[in-house]
């Protein structure tokens, strides 16, 4: 299904061309493993598509992975929906009942992976597509649904789908966004990227007219910069051009390294060819930030 592709990209860092090139074996039974996300340590259950029908069964291994988890979650994609719609829904049905009995905090959440896959008119109403998965497993409540795809063109959709996910646990990645969100509110055509020391997308924002197909391209800029180990070349403060998809963007990158936190860079993307106003929406954001961490 790509459950590993996705915490390979967004907990170690992994590339996505080279996880699309070089498939991944795939998991046997349940793999753990723990990683640090700003200022929350957390643990991945990773299980195998075979696993599921073993935690359906009352016992041990349903406690262990249903007891004390936070988060849930189901991930499916177009095809396989296509293909085994009832099971699915009977699958999340059952697993909606499990997390009842045993854990009630818990929380469901949906992936749609492979979004890549859907035909481009759904693409761009994905509204629907959460409406009919929604009405589909009829279930009390209306589980929030991430559309997902590791393709350049879609990458966006990963990191922007866990930062909202994280978030809800941890401080400083809800207060960060609230930084980004605040600082560019009444800016026009601007997204702003925050990355910890390890090139993660820590949180991302972006104003209400910035196109979601630019969001996109903004991201191939970034992962270019990323996989070709070019971040570090530029300097502090500096604006740059980049041309993506036949389109021109302002991009300025900001070091964050002089912070007390991990944080490492802060990027400031537009498409208006603003730079001046793109220069003061990054000192504000970093003026911000400087006041938050000190």
């Amino acid at each position: 299904m790509g459950k590993t592709s996705l915490k390979k990209i967004i907990f170690e860092n992994s590339k996505p061309s080279t996880l699309i090139q070089d498939s991944l074996e795939p998991t046997r039974g349940i793999e753990t493993t723990e990683y640090t996300w700003l200022d929350v340590k957390l643990s991945i259950f990773d299980t195998s598509g075979q696993e599921i029908q073993n935690l359906f069964k009352e016992g041990e291994n349903q406690l262990n992975a249903f007891e004390k988890a936070d988060l849930i979650i189901y991930m499916f994609d177009y095809t396989i929906l296509m293909k085994n719609s009832q099971e699915i829904i009977e699958e999340i049905q059952k697993i909606y009942k499990i997390m009842k009995k045993i854990n009630n905090k818990a929380k469901l959440i949906l992936i749609y992976h492979k979004i890549d896959l859907i035909p481009k008119l759904l693409q761009n109403n994905l509204r629907i597509l959460t409406n009919q998965v929604q009405f589909l497993i009829n279930l009390p409540i209306k589980p929030n649904i991430y559309f997902t795809s590791i393709k350049e063109d879609f990458i966006y959709s990963v990191h922007n789908t866990f930062s909202e996910l994280l978030s809800s646990f941890s401080s400083n990645t809800h207060s960060i966004k609230k930084i980004l969100d605040d600082s560019i509110q009444n800016e026009s055509n601007v997204l702003c990227l925050i990355t910890d020391d390890q090139n993660k997308v820590i949180t991302q924002s972006k104003t209400q007219s910035f196109n979601i197909n630019l969001i996109y391209d903004s991201f191939i800029i970034f992962y270019n910069l990323w996989e070709q180990n070019k971040l570090e070349e530029y300097s502090d403060m500096e604006s740059h051009l980049f041309n993506s998809n036949d389109k021109i963007f302002v991009v300025k990158i900001a070091k964050l390294k002089f912070l007390k936190s991990n944080l490492q860079y802060l990027i400031g993307i537009s498409d208006n060819f603003n730079e001046i106003n793109l220069d003061k929406v990054i000192h504000r954001i970093k003026s911000n930030l400087i006041s938050y961490f000190k």
